[in-house]
């Protein structure tokens, strides 16, 4: 939807099937459980909504949506970004990864790094108990306004 800020942007990456990780029981489920929390009890419009789910969550599909977003948001718009499946935490490099549905185990090289605070920055939780989900959810959210190019 449109809010006097601009429109609410939704993506939902859920993944529990992975090519060479453990699957997970609940993130396709949980994600979609998010969506439609969000769809119907927040400002969300399926407009302006985008889902990944399993085989649909590469680290290329989640980079062109990336950069097809950097694109297409209005300096006014917000990104509310759901990621539900395996991620790591680089004690050492102080960086978390998302670990992508092709993702090789102790390859570093289809992770995808969430250590730039010029593009997401964290959001306030919605108490995941009001969703009902159950496990460890990641909120992310992407401010134009705060962040007004990527190349700065």
């Amino acid at each position: 939807s449109r809010t006097s800020s601009g429109r609410n942007w939704l993506w939902v990456i859920g993944i529990s099937k992975y090519a060479h990780w453990r699957p997970l029981p609940n993130p396709v489920t949980d994600a979609k459980a998010v969506r439609d929390v969000l769809l119907e009890q927040y400002r969300f419009d399926r407009k302006y909504l985008i889902e990944m789910y399993d085989k649909q969550a590469t680290r290329e599909n989640i980079i062109k949506k990336f950069e097809q977003l950097v694109r297409e948001l209005l300096p006014s718009d917000n990104l509310f970004i759901y990621f539900a499946g395996h991620g790591v935490f680089d004690n050492a490099i102080d960086v978390g990864y998302w670990i992508p549905s092709e993702a090789a185990i102790g390859s570093s090289a289809v992770l995808l790094a969430l250590g730039a605070p010029r593009v997401l920055v964290p959001l306030i939780v919605i108490p995941l108990c009001s969703l009902n989900v159950v496990g460890t959810a990641l909120f992310l959210i992407y401010c134009r306004k705060h962040y007004p190019s990527a190349s700065n």
